[in-house]
């Protein structure tokens, strides 16, 4: 029995979380038809590529849909997540510090942005406040 969806991207997302995986690609490919930089649609089907250990490719959509000018800050978050988890650790934070600059008042953010540049011994650069995205993984 299918779910009703009000909005197409959890629609695509669920019929990948049940595995049905040409229905969510379907699912995808209208809501690209529509709007090719859904950045919404660009993270989640990330995500899905991403669980199904196609990292490289959930980067190149993330980082093809990044605007230099006015960055996603939830896109820039999901790069330095696949970043981290190949232990790619300062690509990621420089990913987390672009995404802090842009939204400075999200403390979840601050937090997880300082303890990785804790952890790989930049933590100073935390209070410098670049607004430079970084290029492309």
């Amino acid at each position: 029995m299918s779910k009703h969806f009000e909005d197409p991207v959890e629609e695509a997302k669920s019929l990948a979380t049940e595995k049905r995986y040409d229905e969510s690609a379907a699912a995808f490919g209208k809501i690209f038809e529509k709007d090719p930089r859904d950045s919404a649609a660009l993270r989640e089907l990330a995500f899905v590529m991403r669980d199904l250990g196609q990292s490289q490719l959930a980067l190149s959509l993330l980082a093809d849909s990044v605007n230099t000018n006015t960055p996603d800050v939830a896109t820039l978050r999901q790069i330095a997540i696949i970043l981290r988890a190949q232990n790619r650790l300062d690509e990621a934070a420089d990913f987390m510090i672009s995404a802090l600059a842009h939204d400075q008042t999200n403390e979840e953010l601050f937090e997880e942005t300082q303890l990785l540049l804790k952890q790989i011994g930049r933590e100073s650069e935390l209070f410098s406040n670049t607004e430079e995205t970084p290029s492309a993984p």
